[in-house]
């Protein structure tokens, strides 16, 4: 299978990536955290495609210091060390092939990153990166843990619209170099999650709800990181994950 990365788009986008998206991954976090997490049963955390953020800027000082372990995962390294690490490691790898024992955490956090699994034209299966990915997870996780997945999806039509139209004039018309990402359609994601997981479904939010008014301004998407929109038009739905491996 060849192999896509994110990590280029990434690493050229590291140094401005607070400011596009900073409140935004500060208001997803902070609901989460607030609404979702588990508290009580959080020890040792790994954060798979963690971009540099600190641990206690995702779960909260507080959470943060009784950790045992926190791992940040990241296949760029520019967006790793973006920040100086506070507490925790950070460990730079393709997230399909993350280099952890079993059974090392009872807790991982995937974080607005499925959609930049990658996908290759020459795959049969669009969806092979991803399974790859979701199955490699399991055996790092103990007996009785948590994965928490926190996606932004796109309604059907406009899933169809971004991988058939506009990725193509994007890499093939416009002749970028970076490799596509896309969003998934909330239902065909729950499809392959069930494939492994027994999971919750916490909440859906649109993007302008997790901010405090709907006229804030946004990119909505890192290809076009010039352009900033209004969040009450972005056609992106939140939905947040409380998923368990499912038992043989």
């Amino acid at each position: 299978m060849k192999t896509v990365e994110s990590e280029e788009l990434f690493n050229d986008v590291s140094e401005s990536f607070g400011d596009l998206y900073g409140q935004f991954n500060r208001n997803i976090r902070t609901h989460f955290v607030s609404s979702i997490l588990d508290k009580k049963n959080i020890n040792r955390v790994l954060d798979v495609g963690n971009g540099g953020t600190n641990p206690e800027d995702i779960l909260s000082e507080d959470i943060a210091k009784k950790l045992g372990l926190f791992v940040g995962n990241d296949s760029s390294f520019d967006m790793l060390t973006r920040t100086k690490r506070s507490i925790g490691v950070s460990v730079n790898s393709d997230a399909l092939l993350l280099p952890f024992k079993k059974k090392s955490f009872d807790t991982i956090l995937i974080m607005s990153m499925i959609h930049h699994i990658g996908f290759s034209s020459e795959e049969k299966d669009l969806y092979s990166r991803l399974r790859i990915f979701l199955k490699n997870l399991i055996p790092l996780l103990e007996e009785g843990g948590c994965i928490y997945i926190i996606e932004s999806t796109l309604p059907r039509f406009f899933e169809r619209l971004e991988r058939y139209l506009y990725l193509p004039f994007y890499t093939k018309i416009l002749r970028k170099k970076f490799i596509p990402t896309f969003m998934y359609c909330s239902c065909d994601l729950q499809n392959i999650l069930n494939e492994y997981f027994d999971y919750d479904i916490s909440e859906y939010k649109w993007v302008y709800e997790l901010f405090g008014s709907k006229w804030e301004m946004m990119a909505p998407t890192l290809y076009f990181k010039w352009l900033k929109l209004p969040v009450v038009f972005s056609p992106y739905k939140i939905l947040f994950y409380k998923c368990r491996p499912k038992k043989k």
